[in-house]
């Protein structure tokens, strides 16, 4: 989350340096222009420019955090799921649900790893930024570090 900050806080810089320039740009097109004259070719350039400047893209850095931190519940689980087919597949006598074999190891794991608590608030919270950073971005179009900056702000 603190990289994401520092790529957001970078990109911010990026911009405010642009708008520095278009408006120093500004600044010498009003004192050529005068009081009162216009010049619309010196303008439209000026506009032109503007226009021209390219979109920040999704940092790689946000991208592989998400990416990441799926796969380690990924992983989770599925380690999870295979304890779990090989309990149901060796107990023929015993009947029971997919969902109570669920809730024994649940129950199961928080029992017995002095971790467990900290990584299902971990995990948790994850999925809260996850969540809230692609919403985030597809609502208000911002690039993918700044949504997951203001996702981690937010949550926190």
């Amino acid at each position: 989350m603190v990289a994401s900050y520092y790529l957001a806080q970078q990109q911010l810089r990026d911009k405010l340096k642009i708008v520095q320039e278009q408006h120093d740009k500004f600044v010498d097109l009003h004192s050529k222009l005068g009081e009162n004259g216009t010049c619309q070719g010196v303008l439209d350039s000026v506009m032109k420019q503007s226009e021209d400047i390219a979109p920040v893209g999704m940092p790689v850095l946000a991208i592989f955090i998400m990416l990441t931190g799926c796969v380690l519940l990924g992983v989770f689980f599925f380690q999870e799921y295979n304890v779990a087919m090989k309990k149901k597949s060796s107990s023929k006598s015993i009947t029971f649900t997919f969902g109570e074999l669920l809730g024994y190891r649940l129950d199961y794991h928080f029992s017995a790893s002095k971790m467990a608590k900290p990584l299902l608030l971990f995990a948790v919270t994850f999925v809260l930024i996850l969540s809230s950073t692609i919403g985030f971005a597809f609502v208000s179009g911002e690039d993918i570090s700044t949504a997951m900056w203001r996702s981690w702000t937010y949550g926190t």
